[in-house]
């Protein structure tokens, strides 16, 4: 196992607030009142929650606001954002949408300019590893008192984690590989392993497809990055094989869960689901891109953050655009999409110069690869849907801004 020497890469901060540690633990934060929505109805949560994360925001730039600067892309789309929203019929839905869209996109500025050193990992991943312990134990007590429902007709419940819901679970597996990097979780290299073996399989359980491919495709970007391809391997067939080992216990459970779905849906489930994301995207792109399209419409869009009921002339009725590319395209047109786009090519430019610019040290070497892992995840999850969760989305712009500026103390350390 290789170490973060924090001590190496202090900058020589001796005041740390509780809010600035609280930052790093908010994917913690999220998930618990996630979760306790599936045991305790508390009217509002879902807004209450956004409310709290844009308050610790504001209150570090109320604090700071020396720190406004950085990623002036992110705060150019936000403010685009929130004008369009001014625009939309029903102002209660939108800007619930959009304080969820803030909340997600300034984790990027917010962990960028919080991070001191390389401590503030340490926060960070103490905080997404009992995230992944809560998600853990929230899908065994759940299956096992029958609380909450599967939507895909499976018999294996998680509460009100469901859906989108279940990627914050997805990311907790793309990151243990980065996880197990630290000496700090040498003794509890075992425990983290079971943790982990179980959040797959109750993702397999729950049979939600993305949830299940997305570590797939996270490990796979990060296997082509580390220099640790040997461990990284016995990792995998570590965990290949607990889950072999384990298949008695879930088998039954996994079989009738499939039975089920099958039962619920039918033989063209799927078929059905891509229908209604083709339907969507064509209605999208010929009511936003089409020849009679006014130019304002196709520029700047319609109906921001606002789409049940706005799109294919309501003929799906209360349906709202899934897929995150159109809901740009749909309510903030091309400028808007294109904004967003900026965030990700300033993200990649900001991480390419720090790397360059940065000593090959193994944990600026193992974040490069976990830096790619996230990004093309993240890119890859918006083609699904996704835009408005709060919890899976705060910790990949998180992990984003923590790694550029981890990597940018590397250059000026004495390492």
């Amino acid at each position: 196992m290789l170490s973060l020497n924090t001590d190496s890469l202090s900058l020589k901060q001796n005041d740390r607030w509780g809010l600035e540690k609280f930052i790093f633990y908010l994917p913690l934060f999220l998930l618990v009142l996630e979760v306790m929505q599936g045991y305790v109805s508390i009217p509002g949560i879902g807004t209450l929650r956004a409310l709290i994360v844009a308050a610790c925001a504001i209150t570090y730039y109320v604090r700071k606001p020396e720190k406004i600067g950085s990623y002036s892309a992110v705060w150019l789309f936000l403010f685009y954002v929130f004008i369009s929203v001014l625009r939309s019929t029903r102002y209660s839905e939108a800007f619930q949408n959009y304080i969820r869209v803030f909340d997600s996109l300034i984790m990027l500025p917010l962990a960028y300019e919080a991070c001191k050193d390389g401590r503030d990992l340490k926060y960070f991943f103490d905080g997404i590893v009992l995230m992944g312990i809560v998600f853990m134990l929230n899908g065994i007590i759940c299956a096992t008192f029958k609380i909450g429902t599967n939507p895909y007709g499976g018999s294996f419940v998680m509460g009100s984690i469901v859906i989108n819901k279940l990627y914050s679970g997805s990311y907790f597996i793309i990151l243990f590989p980065l996880i197990l990097f630290f000496r700090r979780y040498n003794r509890f290299v075992i425990p983290l392993f079971v943790v982990t073996g179980i959040i797959f399989i109750e993702l397999v359980l729950m049979l939600r497809r993305t949830a299940i491919a997305l570590p797939l495709i996270g490990l796979c970007v990060m296997f082509v990055f580390t220099q640790r391809k040997a461990k990284f391997i016995l990792t995998l067939v570590v965990g290949v094989t607990l889950a072999f080992l384990a298949y008695p216990l879930y088998g039954d459970i996994l079989m009738d869960s499939m039975a089920n779905r099958e039962h619920v849906f039918g033989e063209h489930a799927n078929s059905i689901e891509e229908e209604g994301r083709y339907i969507e995207s064509v209605a999208v792109t010929t009511e936003r891109l089409g020849n009679d399209v006014s130019y304002w419409t196709f520029l700047f869009g319609k109906e921001a953050l606002n789409s049940k009921g706005n799109y294919y002339h309501g003929l799906l009725g209360h349906r709202p655009i899934h897929l995150d590319y159109n809901k740009l395209i749909h309510g903030l047109g091309l400028i808007g999409t294109l904004l967003y786009l900026l965030i990700y090519i300033q993200i990649i430019l900001k991480f390419i110069i720090a790397y360059r610019n940065a000593k090959k040290t193994p944990i600026v070497v193992e974040l490069h690869g976990m830096f790619w892992a996230i990004l093309l995840t993240s890119l890859a999850v918006s083609s699904i849907g996704g835009f408005y969760e709060l919890t899976f989305r705060t910790i990949i712009f998180m992990f984003l801004g923590l790694a550029i500026k981890v990597v940018e103390t590397q250059r000026i350390s004495n390492i």
